[in-house]
């Protein structure tokens, strides 16, 4: 099953915005062995003005005194702060299921 794309005319979108984010950690140690890190990311996308905030956290266990062993580990979300389809040229409605684009 193919599907056909058919485009009027060729179109050029120019976007400038500035991209801002700051992020923030710490560290809560139990004891001489394991520590814990939290942390987090605040960014706000100029292009569509929208905020992300985006959390981590992690942990290190160290294995042995000499700290020649560590086991961490880790998780966090993040987002790409893009829309999946751009509004049309001239249009401030979203595009159509129909469209399609690819953004780099």
């Amino acid at each position: 099953m193919a599907r056909r794309l058919d485009f009027p005319q060729s179109q050029t979108q120019e976007s400038r915005s500035t991209d801002v984010a700051l992020f923030a950690q710490d560290r809560v140690q139990a004891n001489a062995r394991w520590y814990v890190e939290f942390g987090g990311r605040l960014d706000r996308d100029g292009v569509v003005g929208r905020f992300n905030l985006t959390p981590r956290v992690g942990t290190a266990v160290l294995l042995d005194k000499s700290a020649n062993a560590v086991l961490r580990g880790g998780s966090g979300s993040s987002t790409s702060g893009r829309p999946r389809r751009p509004a049309r040229s001239g249009s401030s409605k979203a595009a159509s299921s129909r469209d399609s684009a690819t953004m780099a």
